[in-house]
């Protein structure tokens, strides 16, 4: 299952490149901000919930276009069969149905 979502994001290699696999404590220090984007994407999606509520997942990052690319991709991905509450200051960053308050 892990496996299935650390490749869902496009991490499989990172992750078994670092030291201890799986079992790295990790950090900004050995992961790329966009890389622990990804991460808590993947650790999301591990317990198969109905429901993800996603907070301005690109906002807090200085994301190039490709990295934030990356991420969006992801939570594509990653919403497949599940309900997405997605909150984003910036439109365009994910839209779909938008409520504007």
């Amino acid at each position: 299952m892990i496996d299935k979502d650390l490749a869902l994001v496009g991490l499989t290699d990172i992750v078994k490149n670092l030291p201890q696999g799986l079992n790295t404590p990790v950090s900004d220090i050995n992961l790329l901000q966009g890389q622990l984007q990804l991460l808590m994407i993947a650790r999301s999606v591990v317990c198969d919930p109905q429901i993800l509520l996603l907070d301005e997942m690109t906002a807090s990052l200085s994301l190039d276009r490709e990295t934030e690319a990356k991420v969006l991709k992801a939570i594509d991905a990653a919403s497949s069969g599940r309900t997405v509450l997605s909150i984003s200051h910036r439109r365009g960053a994910h839209d779909g149905r938008i409520i504007k308050l």
